[in-house]
């Protein structure tokens, strides 16, 4: 039983490696990307409804969904998840996620 219980546990391990993190948002709709891209910057989901013409309601639904795919169980697990990925490269896009980079973030001066 205990050799069931290490492969289950290496398992779990490698799927909260980066890769594995990358491959988790990437199947982030764009609506979803837009949504985790505003959480990530502080709002709340009253100001993410209105910045995004949506209910509150649809975007909690939207933040249900993105937890279970960044496998977060938290609204600061997936800012953390967004922001570690938009921090990964440098690049214009944050790699994965087609989220599009502000030019102080890809020169790493947001404050």
């Amino acid at each position: 039983m205990s050799g069931v219980l290490a492969r289950i546990s290496g398992q779990l391990e490698a799927c909260s490696a980066p890769a594995c993190a990358a491959k988790r948002e990437a199947r982030l709709s764009p609506q979803e990307m837009r949504v985790a891209r505003l959480l990530a910057e502080g709002h709340s989901n009253r100001v993410i409804a209105r910045r995004l013409s949506l209910s509150e309601n649809t975007v909690k639904a939207h933040l249900r969904v993105i937890y279970r795919k960044l496998g977060v169980a938290t609204r600061a697990g997936a800012a953390v998840a967004v922001v570690r990925q938009s921090s990964g490269t440098g690049s214009a896009t944050a790699p994965g996620t087609g989220l599009r980079l502000r030019a102080e973030e890809r020169d790493g001066s947001a404050s």
